[in-house]
């Protein structure tokens, strides 16, 4: 199950709470990485254009949320430079990934890579929970529609088995 935009306050607070009982001295973090729609969601909520915004997703006694957005990231570029997810060590990390490289690679291309990113995070990096974003279709974008709706499917089937990925 991939992650849908509007279900990032649901799959946090399912998440925290298993680890938060599985940790007894710290509070785990959370880090949502990825290309310039982090960034601008991390800086929208830190506005307060709404009451009900909140930058910790109103987990602020059970977790900590960072956030990590960078314009124009792909797959490749975040694989090059993990230095956050190695500075931080993020108990969960949130993956906002694939729609650059949908410019210029097929979605099952992409799709391996965001599978080898998961499980580096994985082996290398210690990261207990990935969630993994879908790709948001755009308005009047039919080719890129397309290659974000086989790439979010691509992801469902090959991200499935993996433990704690969702």
């Amino acid at each position: 199950m991939l992650i849908s935009l509007l279900g990032y306050r649901g799959f946090f607070y399912s998440i925290v709470l298993v680890l938060f009982h599985s940790m007894a001295s710290s509070l785990p973090s959370v880090l949502l990485l990825g290309h310039s729609f982090i960034r601008r969601l991390r800086d929208d909520l830190r506005s307060h254009f709404d009451s009900r915004a909140d930058d910790t997703f109103g987990l602020s006694d059970d977790a900590i949320v960072h956030f990590h957005g960078v314009g124009g990231l792909t797959v490749a570029k975040l694989r090059r430079d993990l230095r956050m997810v190695s500075s931080l060590s993020p108990h969960v990390v949130i993956l906002e990934i694939g729609t650059n490289d949908l410019a210029n690679l097929s979605p099952e291309v992409v799709g391996s890579e965001i599978e080898e990113l998961v499980r580096l995070l994985l082996d290398t990096f210690s990261v207990r929970v990935i969630g993994v974003c879908e790709v948001i279709p755009r308005v009047g974008a039919p080719f890129f529609n397309s290659a974000a709706s086989i790439l979010n499917q691509y992801l469902g089937g090959v991200l499935e088995p993996i433990p704690n990925v969702f």
